[in-house]
């Protein structure tokens, strides 16, 4: 039996890809040859909360976790909106990667988080337990 067809976790669209977390081009900038990586879901560290959080979890996956590829974007997002954010944040994160001196205007501050929030949003896509993010 066929599994079910799956949903883009963005749009709901159909004909999903498989989206990189860590954008491909960063990952030029900084290559890893990493064997393995870990997931970890430990709980609070910083205060006692009065609320559940998801229970201890911990993974350890084959290869580099920049090179993940889970399959929960459709293609309409992956190769529209969200290379539009990646291709824009590459000129500002590139320095800040390679350990260069930069200067962030306004504009680049602005590429920069939205870039990383689409980061967060696909790291939380696979992580196990409540997310945070709707």
């Amino acid at each position: 039996m066929a599994k079910p067809a799956g949903k883009c976790a963005f749009c709901g669209g159909p004909r999903l890809t498989k989206g990189h977390i860590w954008p491909d081009s960063f990952g030029k900038i900084i290559p890893s040859d990493a064997r393995y990586h870990e997931q970890k879901i430990d709980g609070f560290v910083t205060f006692e909360s009065d609320i559940p959080g998801p229970p201890k979890w911990e993974r350890v996956g084959t290869g580099p976790l920049q090179k993940r590829r889970p399959r929960n974007t459709c293609a309409k997002c992956n190769t529209g909106w969200m290379s539009k954010i990646e291709e824009a944040a590459l000129p500002a994160i590139k320095p800040l990667l390679v350990g260069e001196r930069t200067f962030l205007d306004l504009s680049s501050q602005q590429k920069l988080a939205s870039v990383l929030t689409l980061i967060s949003m696909r790291v939380e896509l696979i992580a196990y337990g409540m997310r945070s993010i709707p």
